[in-house]
């Protein structure tokens, strides 16, 4: 018996979640994704308020796509709508 539609999108929605957990982002990705130039990233992995990248090879590094997005929920969540 074939899986149900309802079953395969929740399996899609599983198979997404994992790959986003582990998909590495560049500089610029990230910039492009939150809105801020990289040395205002840079300024925020310093003062500690934004997620510390994670060396890939020399002079390259990358962030998990799973915590800027949960940077950025968080980011949402203390703001104030006023």
């Amino acid at each position: 018996m074939p899986p149900n539609l309802s079953e395969t999108l929740h399996v899609i929605s599983i198979v997404a979640m994992e790959f986003r957990m582990h998909r590495l982002l560049s500089s610029k990705q990230i910039s492009e994704k939150v809105g801020l130039s990289s040395s205002q990233i840079r300024r925020l992995v310093l003062a500690g308020e934004f997620p510390k990248p994670i060396k890939i090879s020399v002079g390259r590094n990358g962030w998990l796509e799973k915590d800027v997005d949960d940077w950025v929920l968080n980011l949402i969540g203390g703001s104030d709508n006023d």
